[in-house]
């Protein structure tokens, strides 16, 4: 097992992040095995608060994270890449009363854990470290090479630069029956598949090294698209299996369903980026190139209404936090 200031704060880092938002995630384990540089993780529960700090109508029913894997090669990130693979992400919500008052102890809570999420990497790099951690000193992550920039900040440039993400089978799903109890509705948002990879200057995946002037990066999308549907059909289960494959099935419309507000959407994406951080007035920061299949989007008039509403219905729920912070508490009258 490899062990270094940088795979033990990775690892400290990752565990918190996403102990967050996974349920029932076990630290110890999942820090071993980030330190060991290969993490794989199978029918993950995403937590009931996921949603919470997003001042929005909605709360989570279920959430389930089929396959995560984490690829780190700890002793050969100066020439092979991190891969963080995903797949079977579902997610199922449903909204909630715009017009339901939060209790003065849940406004509270809210604007606490937003406050922590602004200051999680502030203090996870001070008073949260463990004691092994405090290894990481100026001195080992800035030690100059070349004189011109530290090592450690080389080489997370160079690891982020480099980093692969592959992510399969997404389905985010909302249901409303609160807007128009009896018209319930349901939109939401699938994606096969999604590769991001640096490239070389021909456009060919390749590992790239801190240098240059220009970055480039792939981007392969397969099949997105958004849907709402005005007659949707439950999404019923008694197992987590169950509820993951209603929720694969449910993403399964014909190509031409009128379901569809914008059908699926397969795209290659080339990123040219530049790298140097002076102003640079004979190119823009980021070149894209996009190849699209073609791009088919429609939207009815139920479909239309019932973007209206929900919208309608966040503006309310928004317009009242706002205004419920100043309402004083029962019982004390002007």
């Amino acid at each position: 097992m490899f062990s270094s200031p940088l795979s033990r704060l990775t690892s400290l880092l990752l565990t918190k992040v996403l102990g967050d938002y996974i349920d029932g995630l076990d630290s110890r384990s999942f820090s071993i095995s980030i330190l060991s540089g290969q993490v794989k993780l199978q029918n993950l529960s995403l937590k009931k608060t996921l949603f919470q700090n997003l001042e929005m109508p909605i709360e989570l029913v279920e959430g389930y994270l089929g396959h995560l894997e984490l690829s780190i090669p700890w002793k050969a990130l100066t020439t092979e890449p991190v891969i963080v693979r995903v797949s079977d992400v579902f997610v199922l919500v449903k909204s909630q009363d715009p017009h339901l008052e939060l209790s003065p102890q849940e406004m509270m809570e809210r604007a606490f854990r937003t406050k922590l999420k602004w200051l999680l990497f502030a203090e996870l790099t001070k008073a949260d470290m463990p004691p092994e951690a405090a290894l990481l000193t100026e001195t080992q992550l800035d030690a100059p090479e070349n004189g011109e920039s530290g090592y450690f900040e080389k080489l997370l440039t160079q690891t982020l630069d480099n980093l692969q993400i592959f992510v399969e089978n997404v389905h985010v799903r909302l249901t409303d029956s609160v807007t128009v109890p009896d018209q319930p509705r349901a939109a939401g948002i699938t994606l096969d598949r999604l590769h991001i990879q640096s490239a070389n200057p021909d456009w060919v995946p390749s590992y790239i090294t801190v240098g240059g002037e220009t970055m480039y990066k792939l981007l392969e999308c397969t099949n997105l698209a958004a849907y709402v549907d005005t007659k949707p059909d439950l999404i019923e289960y008694s197992s987590i299996d169950q509820y993951a494959q209603a929720m694969r099935m449910a993403m399964r419309f014909g190509k031409h369903h009128p379901a569809y507000v914008v059908a699926p959407i397969s795209a290659v994406i080339k990123a040219n980026i530049s790298r140097r951080s002076e102003p640079d007035l004979s190119r823009p920061k980021i070149i894209l190139t996009a190849d699209i299949n073609q791009v088919e989007l429609a939207l009815d008039s139920a479909q239309l209404h019932s973007i209206l509403d929900f919208i309608a219905g966040l503006s309310t729920y928004k317009s009242k936090l706002r205004h419920q912070k100043l309402k004083p508490p029962k019982g004390i009258s002007p």
